[in-house]
């Protein structure tokens, strides 16, 4: 009996394990990228530590009402620098100029509540083939085929006073689902934000442990 309840326990940990990781297999709605920049494998983030960068919002199906939102590390005092996306430069706090302390609608997760900007960015309706890839952890710049049908949308990102800056980009598809760039398909500069999927998994770990210590008693 004990013996099965192991399989069980362990089997469970493996069906979460790859429930969590299928998500960044499948090219999702909407993703970020950045040229030159270099995918951490620990927070599921393409990094760049240059503080003058292109950032790239892409999608795979039509989106609309797309917003960009570029957030500070925790405790960064939106005073100390300046942001700017496209020809929006953001400082400060309050204002359509400056930063917003808290969540902008994305599922909890890393570095929020924080300072943040949102930008809208528009709709993506024009999609072509052979524009995009999956973004992700086997993406090869130049090597990688561009062989999947969608849009780019392309900001030009300079970054001054703020050691890190993260980036994430939500919407809504044709059925008005809201729809997010996934975790392990942000972008960031300068150093890595732990992102949930990793402390996830170490929780699940965790609990199933424990559970087989209490079974294993009985």
């Amino acid at each position: 009996m004990r013996k099965r309840l192991k399989f069980l326990v362990l089997g469970l940990v493996a069906f979460a394990a790859i429930c969590i990781a299928a998500p960044a297999h499948a090219i999702p709605a909407l993703q970020l990228y950045s040229p030159g920049a270099v995918y951490d494998a620990g927070s599921e983030t393409w990094i760049t530590n240059s503080s003058s960068f292109e950032l790239w919002v892409v999608a795979s199906v039509k989106m609309y009402n797309v917003k960009l939102i570029g957030a500070l590390e925790k405790g960064a005092d939106p005073n100390a620098g300046t942001l700017d996306i496209g020809s929006s430069s953001y400082t400060g706090i309050g204002g359509p100029n400056g930063f917003t302390y808290g969540n902008p609608g994305l599922p909890p997760h890393g570095i929020y509540p924080t300072y943040y900007v949102k930008k809208g960015i528009g709709n993506f309706t024009a999609l072509t083939p052979n524009t995009i890839a999956d973004f992700g952890s086997s993406f090869v710049w130049g090597t990688t085929p561009l062989n999947k049908k969608g849009q780019i949308k392309k900001f030009q990102i300079d970054i001054s006073g703020f050691s890190s800056v993260h980036f994430d980009a939500f919407g809504y598809d044709t059925k008005f689902r809201f729809r997010k760039a996934p975790f392990s398909h942000d972008a960031q500069s300068g150093g890595a934000v732990p992102e949930p999927t990793s402390m996830a998994l170490f929780g699940i770990g965790l609990a199933s442990a424990g559970l087989y210590r209490r079974l294993r008693r009985k």
